[in-house]
């Protein structure tokens, strides 16, 4: 049965392109539907029971996850067949025959399908038993550019302007017009450039149809690639670098210096956090940091390589290392992060020669690693990310089996009731050399084992006038009882299944990846492997966890986890996408505008770096200290007999009292100090201190009194003369006591919260200075609370 996203890309086919000419009836259909599974029993006979188990572990999959993209997909036009490439072993399993696929067609990958891409058709078969659905009809005659990421599969038909996307959205779109390079982000989102009008559009995973929010300059040439899950856009006539999102372009970089051409080409991933960019006409390799697009770390300096003499038109990256393919030699070059070569090896030649004038395919899988198809699918060259190469040979194993085999002697039958017994050939006969068998036997219904005729070629088959002509007569069939026990069956040991219950928990700068066991299929689990975009660690075969480490806060991650044993890896399994975060970064452009006793606070949200925005927080504070003199009255309350004349205003009158109520933090008094003077109490908020003003000396103008540190909000400050005095007093009649001023410092008045970038303090005092501070309040994916950087603005009340 047909998935609905094959039929939902089927109709979206037709409306392009019509009726397709030569269809079969539903009835001729039904009849051959049978041919496929058929051709493909042996295989799926051989391998699947097995693998269904080991993938899903006896169970079903936890709710979000994906299985990695394992490996890569070539097809082999020289016999027909499409082969699985284990990036892992280097090694090509057995093929499987796929009709109607031409030479140079490429092979991409969805979680449960693949997709043989050719000229003029897409023909899609299921990953667990391998059955082939019939071609979808494209409507033009190119060969697509296939792209995999997030459990999607992508074919883009650059000169003709097409796109055309797997999955439970299918969809098929009209760019209108050529398209140049296209990338695919992590969360398998795709983005192209459309060359005529200059418009990057997205094409995101729940869309249906092109979004363009950013244009380039007419006339400009460039490329777009990707920097971990964000898009920028390489202009290489202006000689900038910009980052491109669903909001248009932000911040942009210059590349002066650099003096690229028109023909520059740009690797569609990021090496190690640069992006890579190759001069074909001064055959230069550059490596540039883009962190001042994002801000969130320090950039690193750029690489520049001088190239060996080649032509290069096609660069890839797995993320740590680089593939060069130079088309003069058919020479694959490797690099490391930094641009040093590491490896330099020549593609084997096609055995068709028409084919050696192609040139081969860069593919990054979704497992990152490089993929390097040649013309005919005959070999593929696997570059790891350390830049080491292996060629694998795919119709090797194909070639090697004999043209006829022997056929194999029947089975031994113990059921008692179906055909007879067969004896096993006389001591005297060979091993090899078949019995003859009487011509008796030729007409016996039961002893017909013909199998069907439409068997995969290169496969052995047996029909009547091939049965070996020597084999003994049947004996009569046995009236002995079958024997009740059967032979042991030893399970032979395979590769573990993939890991369940995988979940990803962020932090800051880190992540926690936890999983249940996978099953071990007979052999000893001895790790797991734990992979990413950028990078990898490995965790022993007990472990269920692993705290990774290093990561850029921010930036959306998903980490594949995969089961190793003896025998070697199993399927992979991803989580969903987690983003570690730390607190955010400063408010900008914050702003304080004056009002009627108020102000009205403005600002931008910052980079959340990771985040999601929970709210702002909010403080308010006056900018400076207020002072009130004593003699000038209000809001002074003086009671008792209090003598107000320069420099101070004092009473000798004891029970006197100064009141003075006030908003602040903190309250200083100010007076005259002098030989005749006394001591008085001073409370703040019921608080009482004693103190003396007793000095030897004169001294005015002088700081005698300071509170504590006080909540914000209003207070009251009651100063009251007493009669005691200091022993050494100058005895001139009753002790005086002196206030100049007070002083109050205004610190934070009111706290506020906001969702949104904006808030109105009311109620404020005309006149005074204010500051203001914003922070922005951030979750993280676990459920922490982060708080942001300060920014702060001063205005004065109206």
């Amino acid at each position: 049965m047909r998935s609905l996203a094959t039929l939902r890309a089927r109709m979206a086919w037709k409306r392009l392109s019509g009726p397709a000419s030569g269809s079969r009836t539903g009835e001729a259909r039904e009849a051959a539907g049978w041919r496929p599974k058929v051709a493909l029993a042996a295989v799926v006979a051989a391998c699947m029971a097995a693998t269904s188990i080991a993938v899903t572990g006896g169970g079903s999959s936890a709710s979000g996850l994906r299985f990695a993209e394992s490996g890569h997909y070539i097809y082999n036009s020289t016999v027909g067949k499409i082969f699985h490439i284990d990036g892992g072993t280097k090694t090509a399993d057995t093929g499987f025959p796929v009709a109607g696929a031409a030479p140079g067609s490429v092979v991409v990958q969805s979680d449960t399908s693949g997709y043989v891409l050719g000229r003029g058709g897409i023909t899609e078969f299921g990953k667990s038993d391998l059955e082939v659905v019939d071609p979808l009809p494209v409507p033009v005659s190119e060969q697509p550019i296939g792209l995999e990421a997030a459990g999607l599969a992508y074919a883009v038909y650059p000169k003709a302007g097409r796109i055309w996307r797997s999955g439970s959205k299918a969809t098929l779109e009209a760019v209108g017009g050529p398209v140049g390079q296209p990338v695919v982000t992590r969360s398998g989102a795709l983005w192209v450039h459309k060359l005529g009008s200059g418009e990057l559009c997205q094409l995101a995973v729940e869309a249906e149809r092109l979004s363009c929010p950013a244009t380039a300059p007419a006339g400009h040439t460039g490329s777009l690639t990707t920097v971990g899950d964000r898009v920028v856009f390489v202009d290489t006539t202006a000689d900038v670098m910009r980052v491109v999102d669903q909001d248009g372009f932000g911040r942009s970089i210059g590349l002066a210096g650099l003096g690229l051409t028109g023909t520059a080409v740009v690797a569609a991933n990021d090496v190690d956090g640069r992006v890579a960019i190759v001069d074909p006409e001064q055959r230069r390799l550059h490596l540039v940091d883009p962190a001042g697009l994002f801000g969130d770390r320090q950039g690193k300096a750029t690489v520049q390589r001088q190239l060996r003499p080649g032509t290069y038109r096609q660069v890839a990256s797995s993320g740590t290392s680089l593939a060069l393919f130079d088309e003069s030699s058919s020479t694959l070059l490797t690099m490391d992060r930094e641009g040093n070569q590491k490896n330099v090896r020549k593609l084997p030649a096609p055995s068709d020669p028409v084919q050696r004038r192609e040139s081969p395919v860069l593919f990054r899988g979704g497992d990152s690693r490089i993929y390097v198809d040649g013309p005919t699918g005959e070999h593929v060259m696997v570059m790891d990310d350390g830049g080491e190469i292996t060629s694998v040979e795919t119709g090797k194993a194909e070639s090697n089996e004999p043209k006829n085999p022997p056929a194999s002697p029947p089975p031994v039958r113990t059921s008692p009731t179906p055909p007879p017994v067969r004896t096993p050939p006389p001591p005297s006969v060979p091993a090899r050399t078949p019995p003859t068998a009487p011509t008796t036997q030729e007409t016996s219904p039961t002893a017909r084992r013909t199998e069907p005729t439409n068997r995969p070629s290169g496969r052995p088959t047996t029909t009547r006038s091939e049965r070996p002509p020597t084999r003994p007569a049947d004996p009569p069939p046995s009236t002995e009882p079958p024997p009740s026990q059967k032979p042991p069956v030893t399970a032979r040991a395979g590769r573990p299944g993939a890991p369940r219950g995988l979940t990803a928990e962020a932090g800051t700068a880190s992540a926690r990846v936890s999983w249940a066991a996978a099953p071990a299929n007979g052999a000893t689990i001895t790790q797991y492997l734990v992979t990413w975009a950028g990078g990898s660690a490995r965790a022993a075969g007990s472990a269920r966890s692993i705290e990774l480490t290093g990561l850029v806060d921010g930036t959306a991650y998903r980490f594949a986890v995969r089961a190793v044993n003896r025998i070697g890896e199993g399927p992979g399994v991803s989580t969903a996408a987690v983003t570690p975060a730390r607190a955010a970064d400063a408010p900008t452009a914050l702003r304080a505008t004056p009002g009627s006793d108020s102000l009205t606070v403005g600002w931008a949200q910052p980079n959340l770096r990771g985040g999601a925005l929970s709210n702002y927080r909010l403080s308010l504070a006056a900018s400076g200290n207020t002072t009130y003199q004593a003699e000038s009255g209000q809001p002074w309350v003086f009671s008792g007999s209090w003598s107000a004349a320069a420099p101070d205003t004092h009473t000798r009158d004891v029970g006197a009292t100064a009141t003075l109520r006030f908003s602040g933090t903190r309250i200083q008094l100010y007076g005259v100090l002098d030989d005749h003077h006394g001591i008085a109490s001073i409370a703040v908020d019921g608080r009482t201190v004693q103190l003396d003003q007793y000095r030897s000396s004169r001294q005015e103008n002088s700081l005698f009194f300071t509170s504590a540190q006080l909540p914000a909000g209003s207070h009251t400050l009651v100063v009251t003369m007493t009669n005691q005095v200091n022993p050494r007093r100058v005895d001139d009649g009753e002790p005086a006591f002196s206030i100049d001023r007070a002083v109050v410092t205004n610190t934070a008045v009111v706290e506020a919260t906001a969702t949104r970038a904006g808030h109105v303090f009311t109620g404020l005092s005309s006149g005074t200075g204010y500051r203001v501070t914003v922070r922005a309040i951030t979750r993280r994916q676990d459920g922490q609370l982060l708080t942001g950087q300060p920014a702060t603005a001063t205005a004065v009340a109206g």
